[in-house]
């Protein structure tokens, strides 16, 4: 089945609960003649007033609306989903560009099957065809932050949920694909966040990594010790790293370097057992109160 002939729920208008099953491209090509004197006069208003603001929520309230993501049961219940999620640009956040212009950049996305203008005529959508419908709010957001990073922003309120709704409207310069590929995503982008998030942690807060220079500092501290020098040193440098990162974080790291220190110092001779247990006592006092 092509996309368009997929049913969706068109309602009267805002406050019809029922609705009736249509072919989305139905909708798109033809029914919103219905509606076509109220869209023009939503066209000619001014937006500078509050009157005029008024007369705009009065002429949407009577224009009928559609679900793109699903037909849908008492406006709530999914009977069957579509996988067509909306993409929405509020007039606000393409104000700068050339419409037309973006309208194209946004068509040439090999998932986005549909561009229109809006019904007011000052911002435009877009239909995008998603592989795991199931998975649509996912979806949503990844799209959301990848158009983002290319400097295009989306009304993020519209699009995530199978039961959001939009206004019949119409665009003499329509576009759209009969064919188009269904977007599938291997890795979404908020995955790839929230990995690089925990990365950004655990280096933070490991001695192989960030801390390697200090664990070698505190070693070659105790290499170095003299007789005389040896208890002071090994307290010093083991209270130090102990301290350097929170309990549980790859701290065995610096208490390791610290021991084999002990063991290449010949200062140490016939003494380990004495130095490493204060070593092990002063790295466990250091990590009860973490430098970081």
């Amino acid at each position: 089945m092509k996309w368009y002939q997929r049913q969706v729920s068109l309602y009267q208008s805002h406050a019809d609960r029922t609705g009736e099953a249509v072919a989305i491209g139905e909708i798109l090509r033809s029914r919103f003649a219905a509606n076509i004197s109220e869209i023009v006069a939503l066209r000619s208003l001014n937006n500078s007033t509050e009157k005029n603001q008024q007369v705009k929520r009065e002429l949407k309230s009577g224009l009928m609306c559609f679900s793109p993501s699903a037909l849908l049961s008492n406006r709530k219940d999914v009977v069957s989903m579509t996988g067509i999620m909306q993409i929405d640009f509020d007039a606000a956040d393409v104000q700068g560009y050339d419409i037309d212009e973006l309208k194209a950049a946004v068509f040439a996305l090999p998932f986005v099957c549909f561009v229109s203008l809006s019904c007011s005529g000052n911002g435009f959508y877009a239909l995008a065809l998603i592989a795991e419908p199931d998975r649509q709010k996912e979806y949503a957001l990844h799209i959301f932050d990848v158009l983002q990073d290319y400097g295009i922003t989306c009304d993020r309120s519209k699009g995530r949920n199978y039961n959001d709704l939009r206004y019949v409207s119409y665009d003499q310069n329509m576009l759209l694909k009969e064919e188009a590929e269904p977007l599938r995503v291997k890795r979404f982008k908020a995955e790839k966040a929230v990995e690089a998030r925990k990365q950004r942690n655990y280096t933070k807060n490991t001695y192989s990594t960030n801390h390697a220079p200090l664990i070698a500092s505190q070693r070659n501290k105790i290499l170095s010790a003299q007789v005389g020098q040896r208890w002071l040193t090994v307290q010093q440098a083991a209270y130090t790293l102990g301290g350097a990162v929170p309990k549980g974080l790859n701290e065995q790291d610096g208490l390791t370097a610290l021991i084999s220190a002990i063991y290449e110092n010949t200062a140490f001779n016939n003494e380990h057992d004495k130095y490493i247990k204060c070593a092990r006592k002063c790295f466990a006092d250091g990590q009860l109160k973490p430098l970081l």
